[in-house]
């Protein structure tokens, strides 16, 4: 497996994860590390390949999802979304 690029973000940033799938190649491979088993993400063209709780004794345990890209977008555009391209 090629690495062509590792991003490291905040979970909770949503402009983050979508420009992550946005430009992740079609057929690419990402590696979550989290709080939830989403990863990237359905809608925006990822499939779920694997997840993988890690343990870490007294402390929250770790969520680490592996997803493939395996469509270009599949993302529905919101009101806000909607609202600035038609401008």
């Amino acid at each position: 497996m090629k690495i062509e690029r590792v991003w490291a973000m905040p979970s909770s940033e949503t402009f983050t994860i979508k420009e992550a799938a946005r430009v992740l190649k079609l057929g690419g491979t990402a590696i979550v590390c989290g709080w939830n088993s989403l990863g990237l993400g359905a809608c925006n063209g990822m499939e779920l390949e694997e997840v993988l709780m890690v343990n870490h004794g007294d402390q929250n345990d770790t969520i680490v999802t592996v997803g493939r890209k395996v469509a270009l977008k599949l993302d529905f555009a919101g009101p806000e979304k909607q609202a600035h391209t038609s401008a």
